[in-house]
């Protein structure tokens, strides 16, 4: 659990912002070639999750994205 809090929570927050940059970025091309959902779910969607509501201490989903 110590190592969820001190090292992967923020990895994962640092993963959110700098994808949710990307993201907005990218989000022309990805809405000329329809994939903005795809695109979502990847660079924003998924970090978010894992920093704001996988329980503490739980690696298994942290390992399977």
């Amino acid at each position: 659990m110590a190592i969820d809090v001190l090292v992967a929570r923020p990895l994962t927050f640092v993963a959110t912002v700098v994808g949710s940059v990307i993201f907005v970025v990218s989000l022309p091309v990805a809405a000329t070639s329809h994939s903005v959902k795809d695109a979502a779910q990847i660079m924003v969607a998924a970090p978010a999750k894992d920093t704001f509501s996988r329980p503490l201490g739980d690696f298994e989903s942290f390992l399977n994205y």
